[in-house]
């Protein structure tokens, strides 16, 4: 078992080292309005950025810009810009209907880029979208949510009337604007109508899908486990290493829209089975199993990556019990918790995963009794939903 340990912790540490930072090929534009073309850290930006790093070759080492020496930069996949203006700072806690504006330069996010465009400015959960058109300057859409003095929350919904009034293609008539809402698939959405209606090339650099993506997998696998029991009333050790038994799971994964989907949190009901019926010790321990756990991925190409992840473990059974050759009578196991931690490779629809179990007490509640059951699994899973 220990032996098991350690390449776990190998595979881990080896994950890391595998990992490599990608630039893609990009620009950026000077105050000035020099282009300079080279190659731009390849992120995925939750919060937007006050500046990136640069080579101006794929050897060439990295310089960091920052957002007062530029006006733009971008790569095919995604686009920044700067603005200074006003941005609405309020919270849901506000008591005010108007926005509380305060002046900033801060690089925008371009979702739409036409015609019309659309932009996006997210920091600290703060969250907001302003547009351009030919006769509109950069300007924020304004959404609100704030509380009268009793509780009740409202909502300011002024970016509706600004595209009726500012961002309408006459041919597209009453585009129904009381039911788009202060997000961004609806309004990606809206920009790409309002510029297909005028006949504009636009390009989006966002996926007008903003929801979350979801993976089930069939999980099942094979456990070794030791099992170690302590009877302290008479000094006697007794160990049972790597016993072989098998396991079955369904996996249910959240694919978080960040961060290039390199994170996702997890699920997986799964029973297991450890019985032996040896003539010094009787093990009847069958449970289910739930880790609850966060993974992190590795890409090596877009069908191949990498992959590790940490979980709790709750472990439920039902009237399961141990016997040794000094019991009076079977012992009772009782429920635990412990921690997994696990390293693998996925592979299109297919992974296979060695996760360590760390040391569960099934006898925690027996005074005279002490106990250590620890295992490695070996998954092989297969989505069969995505």
């Amino acid at each position: 078992m220990k032996a098991f340990r350690l390449i776990i912790i190998i595979l881990l540490i080896g994950q890391s080292s595998i990992a490599q930072v990608t630039f893609k090929p990009g620009y950026y534009i000077k105050n000035d309005g020099t282009r300079t073309e080279g190659f731009i850290k390849d992120q995925d930006r939750k919060n937007n950025p006050i500046g990136f790093d640069f080579k101006a070759s794929e050897s060439s080492s990295t310089t960091t810009i920052l957002i007062d020496e530029i006006t733009e930069f971008g790569a095919d996949e995604f686009k920044y810009i700067r603005y200074q203006g006003p941005i609405d700072q309020s919270r849901s806690f506000s008591t005010q209907q108007e926005p509380e504006w305060k002046t900033e330069t801060v690089l925008l996010k371009v979702l739409v880029e036409g015609e019309s465009s659309l932009y996006a400015y997210e920091k600290g959960g703060l969250r907001r979208y302003f547009f351009k058109t030919p006769y509109q300057n950069i300007t924020q859409l304004v959404y609100k949510k704030y509380r009268f003095p009793g509780g009740q929350v409202a909502e300011n919904n002024r970016f509706r009337s600004q595209l009726g009034s500012d961002v309408k293609c006459k041919a597209e008539g009453n585009n129904g604007f009381g039911k788009i809402q202060y997000k961004k698939s609806d309004l990606i959405k809206y920009f790409v109508g309002n510029n297909e209606c005028r006949g504009s090339k636009f390009k989006v650099y966002s996926d007008p899908k903003d929801q979350a993506l979801f993976n089930l997998k069939l999980t099942p696998g094979i456990n070794f486990s030791s099992l170690d029991i302590l009877d302290k009333s008479n000094n006697i050790l007794t160990q049972v290493d790597n016993e072989m038994n098998f396991r079955v799971g369904l996996e249910l994964e959240y694919i978080m829209p960040f961060n290039k989907e390199k994170w996702s949190l997890f699920i997986e009901p799964t029973f297991h089975s450890f019985n032996l019926n040896g003539s010094n010790l009787k093990v009847d321990y069958q449970s289910i199993e739930i880790p609850i756990g966060i993974r992190h991925y590795i890409y090596l190409n877009k069908d191949l990556k990498l992959f590790a992840n940490g979980a709790i473990v709750f472990d439920y059974n039902n009237n399961k019990t141990i016997s040794t050759e000094t019991t009076e009578e079977p012992l009772a196991i009782e429920n635990r918790i412990n921690f997994g931690l696990g390293t693998g490779i996925d592979y299109k629809r297919f992974k296979t995963e060695i996760r360590y179990n760390t040391q569960r007490d099934l006898l925690a509640n027996q005074f005279f009794w002490a106990s250590e059951y620890t295992s490695i699994s070996i998954i092989l899973g297969v989505k069969i939903l995505q």
